[in-house]
């Protein structure tokens, strides 16, 4: 797993003169995030992530479809979600995954895959809503602390923790 300090080095480096904090501990908790989803063994489907649209998109052992968040915020868990338009919903999943099936929407990512995934998660929601999980991983942002939470029964439950 990459540390805080690791890639912070690598984005300074890169990025020394127009540095952006939130940003950096932005794509480090995303970063954490999938190396968590592979300690889990969620299988990459290929999703190319856009600006407003999922973190990510994996597949479970079981088929299922693994929707994550990742958050690298002081405000823990699922306090970090976005209140406004009902982060990691139904609701939420699918005018998302509308717009990946729009070949001209910044969702797409201009991504056959993502067209794709985005069909399967409208059918999944619409018949079999239980093949879909929400998995938020929060990484704090000293980068020592991630919680895994998983949405089980419309309530977000702590399922790991990693110091």
């Amino acid at each position: 797993m990459t540390t805080c300090q690791e890639y912070l080095d690598s984005f300074f480096l890169d990025q020394i003169l127009h540095f952006d904090y939130d940003r950096a501990i932005g794509e480090l908790g995303e970063e954490i995030a999938r190396d968590v989803a592979a300690s889990y063994d969620f299988r990459d489907e290929g999703f190319v992530p856009a600006k407003h649209g999922f973190d990510a998109v994996y597949r479970d052992q079981q088929g299922n479809i693994v929707i994550v968040e990742a958050k690298a915020t002081e405000v823990p868990g699922p306090q970090a979600l976005n209140k406004d338009t009902v982060q990691m919903s139904p609701q939420w999943a699918k005018a998302r995954a509308e717009k990946m099936t729009d070949s001209h929407s910044a969702l797409n990512g201009h991504s056959a895959a993502n067209t794709k995934l985005g069909q399967e998660i409208l059918h999944k929601l619409e018949a079999h809503p239980d093949q879909i999980r929400y998995v938020l991983i929060h990484t704090h942002p000293d980068g020592k602390t991630v919680d895994t939470y998983e949405k089980l029964g419309g309530e977000w439950k702590l399922v790991s923790r990693k110091e």
